[in-house]
């Protein structure tokens, strides 16, 4: 049983150093794609990918967003620490929402 905990630990930890680089990489590419180039057309594709980006930038990187909209109040390091941290906090819901998943299967399941 201290096994498969582990490992499931491990799967979860895997998850997060795997999940957080890549929905970083794709923020930054969709966030300078839809909020920085105000020229480009407003077909139905674009809206919605301008939705999806809305969505990517939550929770942290929104807001922040509004607070200080051109990057010149707050350093580098830490505009780069909340790509990292609304990262992180979605592979967090995303394992939080895993769990309750199993958990709900598992209450179906049981025999009785």
């Amino acid at each position: 049983m201290i096994i498969g905990a582990k490992l499931g630990m491990i799967r979860k930890v895997v998850f997060l150093i795997v999940f957080t680089p890549i929905h970083t990489f794709v923020t930054i590419l969709m966030v300078q794609r839809f909020f920085y180039n105000p020229s480009r057309n407003a077909g139905v594709m674009e809206a919605v990918c301008k939705i999806i980006t809305f969505v990517f930038t939550l929770p942290v990187l929104f807001p922040y967003m509004l607070i200080d909209p051109d990057g010149e109040r707050s350093a580098r390091w830490f505009q780069g620490f909340l790509l990292f941290f609304n990262a992180f906090v979605w592979a967090l819901l995303l394992l939080l929402l895993f769990y309750i998943v199993k958990r709900l299967r598992a209450r179906r399941v049981k025999p009785g």
